[in-house]
């Protein structure tokens, strides 16, 4: 069962890995512990790798930010990298089976891999799509960043079971904007625009609550109904089965789901009176204002 528990407002220009950021502060602010998070490409970056390690949160993205490297060279995920336990580059193997070992440069956040000058004479791709420079003094080398090395990993992290999660959060995200015409809300502003949100995302939890309350008490009444018939109690098994399904409705479906959708409502409620005394307010001022005399002297 799919449960919204973030609801983020924000214009178009806010990048999504701040908001990524920001949402897995406030759920732990609130004691939600998210293990695994399986985003979009827009939700890739640094901040967005910074906040999941944080968290402690597996990271697991569907899609890369980024365009695809330049046609006349290899892109780095080309190359083979192999990390430490810690998370620093180690070494690096080419197309042709080469090893050499990374090394920090002079510039922090940058490593050199200095590559047999043999086993480089004889490559076809030396000084074509191969990215290994050559140098006179030290040889063929490779310089590269840390940015580059952590960018060329993230491949590996997307599988096909992740595509299935993203499948299963669009349909969610429709269930949200379906309400409204052609998928656009019916206010302007963010703190209305979120107001209506945070409202349809409720709705949207307590539909999917109810379906599934509904099924285990359907579930429950059909264990009930096979116990009744095994003890023989053909008469009450009807009256059996609704108490049962009574019961666990109106302990586990009612008070959870109620409470939450009438403060909310409250909450909705109030900032519409507010909104109204403002402009009724305004409405009752004089239509035109004394305007000031000039003062002699």
């Amino acid at each position: 069962m799919q449960l919204i528990t973030s609801v983020q407002t924000a214009s178009n220009n806010t990048d999504d890995s701040q908001l990524l950021a920001q949402s897995l502060d406030e759920q732990a602010e609130r004691g939600h512990k998210v293990e695994k998070a399986t985003v979009d490409g827009g939700y890739t970056g640094p901040l967005a790798e910074a906040a999941c390690a944080e968290h402690g949160t597996e990271w697991h993205p569907s899609r890369l930010r980024g365009g695809r490297s330049q046609g006349n060279k290899w892109g780095w995920e080309s190359y083979r990298w192999q990390l430490t336990e810690q998370g620093i580059p180690e070494q690096v193997s080419c197309r042709q089976g080469q090893v050499a070992v990374l090394e920090p440069a002079q510039k922090e956040g940058r490593w050199l891999a200095r590559f047999e000058s043999a086993g480089c004479a004889t490559c076809p791709f030396f000084e074509k799509q191969c990215r290994v420079e050559p140098r006179q003094c030290s040889g063929p080398t490779l310089n590269v960043t840390t940015r580059a090395i952590q960018v060329a990993l993230l491949p590996q992290r997307i599988t096909v079971a992740n595509n299935g999660v993203r499948a299963g959060v669009e349909a969610t995200m429709r269930s949200v904007k379906h309400p409204f015409a052609a998928g656009k809300l019916p206010v302007r502003g963010l703190v209305r625009s979120h107001m209506v949100v945070c409202g349809s995302a409720l709705l949207v939890n307590v539909h999917r609550l109810c379906h599934f309350f509904q099924e285990q008490a359907v579930s429950a009444m059909g264990e009930t109904v096979l116990a009744a018939q095994r003890a023989g109690n053909q008469g009450d098994t009807r009256a059996q089965a609704v108490s049962a399904m009574d019961d666990r409705a109106s302990i586990s479906l009612i008070l959870p789901l109620f409470v939450p959708l009438l403060i909310h409502l409250m909450t909705i409620y109030r900032r519409f009176r507010a909104i109204s005394e403002r402009r009724s307010a305004l409405m009752t001022l004089p239509s035109v204002m004394p305007m000031p005399q000039p003062h002699a002297g």
